[in-house]
């Protein structure tokens, strides 16, 4: 049996093998770099942290005082507005007390007004979360607390940024060059970061944690897929993302209830993925399609020998062959704009919308994982449980379901979780973790099925940049993540309306989408047109007989 192209994948699957020891290794030696991706991205959540405060009340409050105090119920007022979304809220206003009528020679019922309240000019804060954070050094609350969000969204900004510079950096340098360069960045801005005093500084700081993840993300998924064959590449989505790296996170913060201590172990661990630079080859995809056949001819060697296969000088004049057409048919100069070219505007907004809605549902649902009722560390380590099922389930059903399906039933359990919990009462504590833990499950599945799906629908030398193109662009929309919590004061469910809806109008659009289960990576532009056209002209529900008929011929 022949295929009736010969291209990189027919390369894998044919003549070096597409799923052996080689590809294992490289997945392997791989995730140490992947995982620096997971653990700056919410150190915030943490180091950050908002604990429940009230006033220091002069006259009644020192230095020793507990968070909960009797004189609590004549000094402070209990009506206040609130942005709560999860749970109750606070018993007393966090940011203004009653004015004292009398010198703090006393503390008692007749030393306040309860007619007049007074803005906090001190802070007594509950430590027993965390001990010490950036928001508690810095007393980042009440009128302050738009500063807490600026953090999420200058990182989102960074974002924004990193995927626009990431993908060109990809598909012009090479997977692997761009991926090391973000972590050349990251790992000393973790570490210096939490030594920061100044708000700004530590921003800034923020801003250039964003810009390298985004980088790392978008070359590290390419590469991770570049180097299997199609049969195999559902099973690096589902692998890759496996939040190991948010359990190390959580348990650093388990022993490190300090938010500068967090900072300078979370930088150590992301040490380990520095010599994995010396121990990995760039996509040999991508050194095909870019003139250095060499280096790419010299890879598929080594992967033959790991894989158990002995190559005849017929084979590899047959590699050489195909990848000289390869790098004569991928167009180098691709761009952005050539994501709306070839009939691919309904495809690339479709797209855009997925990743806007799964990104602002993933980062505003994780961004207030702290704001549940209960312990702060174990509430966190839920939600990582549940996600670990996720890629399980993507494995077992993304062949038999095909791409489209699953996407659009992240998106819809997304939509409908954030709408139910828009309407469940704040009292259900128990509820509301369920349903919260499960809509962030389908917002995880949701990333899975973006990056795979976009990866697997444009070309060589656009397939960084698409991914990258539609990475920035959900970061602007995403960038009101952290305040839509803020919409509360209006109308309580309104701001799990403005995320769950999108969500579900997103998993319905993404039925549209060409079916990509079995089908070869695009080499250039024609070929994505045609992946298109074949599935229109032969129809979706035949997707399964269409690639074993591409395997027959």
């Amino acid at each position: 049996m022949t295929r009736k192209k010969k291209d990189i994948d027919y390369i894998f699957e044919k003549i070096v093998g597409g799923g052996g020891k080689w590809q294992w290794k490289l997945t392997l030696l791989w995730f140490p770099v992947s995982w620096i991706g997971g653990y700056p991205l919410f150190l915030d959540v943490y180091a950050a942290y908002t604990p429940p405060h009230r006033c220091f009340v002069p006259g009644c409050d020192s230095s020793a005082s507990s968070f909960n105090a009797t004189y609590l119920d004549f000094a402070l007022p209990m009506e206040h507005a609130t942005s709560e979304i999860l749970r109750e809220k606070a018993e007393f206003d966090p940011c203004n007390m009653y004015e004292r009528t009398s010198n703090l020679d006393s503390c008692s019922a007749y030393d306040f007004d309860n007619s007049k309240k007074v803005a906090c000019e001190k802070f007594v804060y509950d430590d027993s979360q965390m001990t010490r954070t950036l928001v508690t050094d810095l007393n980042i609350v009440c009128d302050r607390n738009s500063l807490k969000s600026h953090l999420t969204t200058v990182l989102l900004v960074g974002l924004f940024f990193g995927s626009f510079v990431g993908g060109r950096i990809g598909d012009r340098f090479g997977r692997k060059k761009g991926a090391f360069i973000a972590v050349a960045v990251l790992i000393p801005c973790v570490i210096v970061g939490g030594y920061i005093s100044n708000y700004y500084v530590y921003l800034a700081f923020r801003f250039a944690t964003g810009f390298a993840l985004a980088v790392l993300w978008v070359n590290g998924h390419t590469f991770g897929i570049e180097y299997w064959s199609p049969g195999y590449r559902k099973l690096v989505v589902c692998i890759k993302d496996f939040p190991f790296s948010q359990f190390l996170l959580t348990a650093l913060v388990y022993f490190n209830r300090d938010w500068t201590n967090l900072h300078l172990w979370t930088g150590i661990i992301c040490l380990a993925g520095i010599p994995i630079w010396f121990l990995v080859p760039e996509s040999p995809r991508w050194l095909a399609g870019n003139g250095r056949k060499n280096e790419a001819l010299a890879i598929f060697k080594d992967a033959a020998k790991l894989n158990g296969k002995t190559l005849t000088e017929e084979q590899i004049k047959e590699i050489e062959e195909i990848m000289d057409n390869v790098d004569k048919t991928t167009e180098p100069s691709l761009n952005m704009l050539d994501l709306f070219t070839h009939g691919g505007v309904t495809k690339t907004l479709v797209l855009l919308l997925a990743w806007s809605t799964t990104c602002i549902g993933y980062y505003a649902l994780t961004t207030s994982a702290t704001k549940l009722s209960g312990d702060i560390v174990l509430n966190y380590f839920l939600l990582n449980v549940v996600d670990t099922p996720v890629s399980f389930l993507l494995f077992f059903t993304l062949d038999g379901l095909g791409r489209k399906v699953m996407l659009t039933f992240s998106q819809t359990l997304l939509g409908v979780c954030c709408v139910t919990l828009a309407f469940v009462p704040k009292t259900a504590s128990t509820v509301i973790l369920i349903v919260y833990v499960v809509g962030r499950a389908g917002s995880a599945m949701g990333f899975l099925m973006v990056y795979l799906v976009t990866a697997e629908l444009y070309p060589t030398n656009l397939r960084t940049q698409a991914v990258g193109f539609c990475s920035m662009t959900s970061r602007v929309l995403c960038m009101s993540a952290s305040y839509v919590t803020g919409l509360a004061a209006y109308w309580t469910p309104l701001p799990l309306l403005v995320l769950g809806v999108p969500a579900i109008v997103a998993g319905v659009l993404a039925l549209t989408l060409t079916e990509t289960r079995g089908k070869d990576l695009p080499q250039n532009l024609q070929e994505a047109h045609d992946l298109e056209e074949d599935s229109e002209s032969t129809g979706n529900n035949n997707d399964v007989e269409l690639s074993a008929a591409k395997c027959n011929n």
